[in-house]
């Protein structure tokens, strides 16, 4: 007789985690979860620019709600970081991408997320790995 079980089942049983869609490694430092090593990395960046007086203001997940021509909400688009750089003098918007052969992991619905973010917000997503 064979049973059947669940994936989750099977998960706890073996104790195998499920891999990431896109192979990227969770983080947790101080309390704050990040969503790969790469964004850990960043965000270790901005810190060692903020105690230089560089950027301030830092924000993590910062959802903005996107609309579609017809005024109705179509998304929320979460930016990784917003922060305040004093470098160049502006407020800046970034997604961190994992490096895929240089390709990273910009995926169609993130070029429209982020073009929606021009046409709504006038905000230019930057993209970094």
């Amino acid at each position: 007789m064979t049973s059947i079980i669940s994936e989750t089942d099977f998960r706890a049983m073996t104790g195998k985690p499920r891999r990431s869609k896109y192979g990227n490694v969770r983080v947790e430092h101080n309390g704050i979860k990040f969503d790969s090593k790469a964004e850990y990395n960043y965000f270790l960046k901005l810190e060692r620019r903020e105690e230089k007086g560089e950027v301030s203001n830092i924000r993590h997940q910062v959802p903005f709600v996107l609309k579609g021509e017809n005024g109705q909400i179509v998304a929320v688009y979460n930016a990784d970081f917003v922060f305040y750089d004093s470098v160049t003098g502006r407020e800046r918007v970034v997604d961190v991408k994992g490096n895929k052969g240089g390709k990273g992991t910009i995926t169609p619905v993130f070029r429209l997320k982020a073009k929606l973010m021009q046409d709504n917000h006038g905000i230019t997503v930057e993209v970094v790995s």
